[in-house]
């Protein structure tokens, strides 16, 4: 059977156990971020950045994010971290769509945003003031590189 799916239409998971973490930090009254893509490909960045890639130990099979929700900057964002990760631009080929690499794409990104939020739990359960803002402020302030 012939998978149709292109790059736009992939559909990222979550870790079931993480999933409630991610929306937090949607939630209104927090106000963070107002869509999952957001705190996704920001937790990506950090995972990336430092080095922190997590198996998702069980997949949240009804919520996901469309790649298509997510902006221009954010598409190319996830791609330069699966390429940087590969280091070859064939993991985004069209070629590879019905293939293991198209799938090495999406557990890529899904792993360092998974990584990315366990080092952010780690992070906030670690400052004093326990305040998530903060503490992603001052990640992102560090170029989201680790600093004790």
């Amino acid at each position: 059977m012939v998978d149709d799916t292109n790059i736009m239409t992939i559909r990222l998971s979550f870790d079931t156990n993480l999933h409630p973490h991610f929306k937090k930090f949607t939630e209104k009254d927090r106000n963070l971020y107002e869509q999952l893509r957001e705190i996704f490909t920001w937790c990506a960045i950090y995972g990336y950045k430092n080095n922190k890639r997590e198996p998702l130990l069980e997949r949240l099979g009804t919520t996901f994010v469309r790649f298509d929700v997510f902006t221009k900057d954010q598409q190319l964002l996830l791609q330069n971290i699966a390429v940087g990760e590969e280091s070859t631009f064939k993991i985004l080929s069209e070629k590879y769509k019905n293939n293991e690499k198209y799938k090495l794409f999406i557990n890529i990104i899904e792993e360092y945003s998974t990584g990315g939020m366990k080092l952010l739990l780690e992070k906030i359960d670690e400052s004093q003031s326990k305040d998530p803002y903060l503490v992603m402020q001052k990640i992102t302030e560090n170029n989201f590189e680790i600093n004790d």
